[in-house]
């Protein structure tokens, strides 16, 4: 019962740092790029909800991939939640329609989307470890 108890903890911490850090944050970098860029500025309420949504399931499937990692010790590695982190960011780039639909066109601005965007999944991934680590740590007190 207790693997029940630390995949879901990692599920949830993938969710909600996925809210936060890819969801919300990733929102504050794709607003901050018009300004670095010299791009034009696009924002609506509904863009900026689907990112948020997008990026909360993207954590939670995050999550997902944790627990498994975590079962299989990898995640006890040195550096690992920064390459999770990493792993994620590849899967978002390949799979999401918000980076298509968003990327830029200037071969000046595709370095600096790519170094923003690695960024925020590496603090996703750090984030989203730390969490499903100090969650199932405190699951297994409560269960002693």
């Amino acid at each position: 019962m207790s693997h029940w108890r630390s995949d879901l903890s990692a599920i949830l911490a993938g969710a909600v740092a996925g809210l936060g850090v890819l969801g919300v944050g990733g929102r504050l970098a794709m607003a901050a790029l018009p300004f670095i860029t010299g791009a034009p500025t696009r924002f609506s309420w509904g863009g900026s909800l689907e990112v948020v949504l997008l990026g909360t399931i993207y954590g939670a499937i995050g999550g997902i991939a944790l627990a498994l990692l975590r079962r299989t010790r990898v995640m006890a590695v040195p550096g690992a939640s920064t390459g999770f982190g990493l792993l994620m960011f590849g899967v978002a780039w390949l799979t999401s329609p918000v980076g298509r639909a968003t990327a830029p066109t200037a071969p000046v601005a595709i370095p600096i989307v790519l170094a923003f965007s690695a960024g925020v999944f590496v603090a996703y991934g750090m984030l989203a470890s730390s969490l499903a680590r100090q969650w199932s740590g405190s699951a297994k007190a409560t269960a002693a």
